[in-house]
């Protein structure tokens, strides 16, 4: 049985979809250093390694945050952590670690968990908006 079902059996699809999309960013980007010669291995390759992993933790992190402004705390590191990550990205395509096909495939991935952070984000702020606007106007009754 898959990992990733177990841990969100019966949970939101769209949790389903970041998670899934974030853990094959992980493996991606796991994928394409391993091929980093040794020189750059450590240094670079690791640090890609990293800001996956951590943009990833961060992602499941979020789901399993009661409050919301704590799910919005971890996704705005992850999308930070998924910023840095793309930079890396460009230095090792620039110095032709990462070629073209590998490069534009976690292109792909990582506009594909951005644009999941940025749909939670923006629902999980419209949601805290509503319930600030609520909590006044119940104070004001």
């Amino acid at each position: 049985m898959d990992i990733a079902k177990q841990n969100f059996h019966g949970g939101p699809l769209h949790h389903q979809i970041v998670y899934q999309s974030a853990l094959k960013l992980v493996t991606e980007v796991l994928q394409r250093t391993a091929n980093f010669h040794k020189g750059v291995r450590p240094q670079l390759g690791g640090r890609m390694e990293g800001l996956a992993l951590d943009c990833f933790l961060a992602i499941n992190q979020a789901l399993f945050k009661r409050q919301t402004t704590d799910k919005i705390a971890c996704l705005e590191q992850a999308d930070l952590q998924l910023d840095q990550l793309k930079a890396l990205v460009q230095c090792g395509f620039e110095l032709r670690l990462l070629g073209h096909p590998g490069t534009m495939i976690l292109v792909e991935i990582m506009q594909e968990v951005g644009m999941q952070i940025g749909g939670m984000l923006k629902n999980y702020r419209q949601r805290l908006a509503k319930n600030m606007a609520f909590s006044t106007a119940a104070k004001s009754v």
